[in-house]
């Protein structure tokens, strides 16, 4: 209703009217990004699920999940950054693709440049953090902590290529890229937890955002 007034007053007039072509072009942009989020979802509670199928104590899957939590906190600082970006990225693709060049280099870097100062800065308070936000009892979620912060700065970069797809109307990439990651975490983490135990799976992770960024780092290359 708030919306309705607000277009109202600044256009006087609010019409409704059934288009059919245009809901057909939106869905199909709409949907690959919908898939993409649902193996997102997946893929943010893929790690839990393994472990507990590898009938690991309860104790130590509390401990991983105490300190996905508090990258799950953190990695809203480039998903807030790319929203400030996205609008000009996308004004720039069909007007100047060499200008949309130039700014993607600019963010990567500066992304990866502030992504890894932030790690670095957090890496040697994860003790301080995990004693404050827990009990003692999740003391050793400080070094599962540590292990994950090379996957927050790779989960900082996969975001900023997603959008980067995105203002390049790709989309559809976005959902294989999704599939390939969550196969990838799924094989890494069978691999590495019989050897490294709960550790295994903050490796696995690290290695899945690798392949992701690869991935999306190679269609961005190639849709430009």
């Amino acid at each position: 209703i708030a919306s309705a007034w607000i277009v109202r007053s600044g256009f006087s007039s609010f019409g409704i009217r059934f288009d059919a072509v245009y809901l057909q072009s939106l869905f199909a942009s709409c949907l690959p990004l919908l898939g993409s989020a649902l193996f997102w979802i997946l893929y943010d509670s893929q790690d839990i699920l393994i472990l507990n199928s590898f009938h690991f104590p309860q104790h130590e899957i509390g401990w991983f999940s105490a300190a996905m939590k508090v990258i799950d906190v953190v990695r809203v600082y480039p998903i807030l950054m790319m929203g400030v970006f996205f609008p000009a990225l996308s004004k720039l693709h069909p007007s100047d693709p060499a200008a949309f060049r130039r700014k993607q280099r600019r963010l990567l870097l500066f992304m990866a440049v502030s992504l890894t100062l932030i790690a670095a800065v957090l890496y040697p308070c994860c003790p301080w953090i995990i004693r404050l936000l827990y009990k003692s009892d999740y003391a050793p979620a400080s070094h599962l902590l540590r292990l994950l912060l090379p996957a927050f700065v790779g989960m900082g970069l996969t975001n900023v290529q997603m959008q980067l797809l995105i203002a390049l109307n790709q989309e559809r990439k976005l959902l294989i890229g999704a599939v390939i990651t969550c196969a990838t975490n799924l094989l890494l983490a069978c691999l590495l937890l019989p050897r490294l135990g709960v550790s295994g799976a903050c490796y696995a992770l690290v290695g899945s955002e690798i392949v992701y960024f690869f991935f999306l780092r190679r269609t961005a290359a190639e849709s430009l």
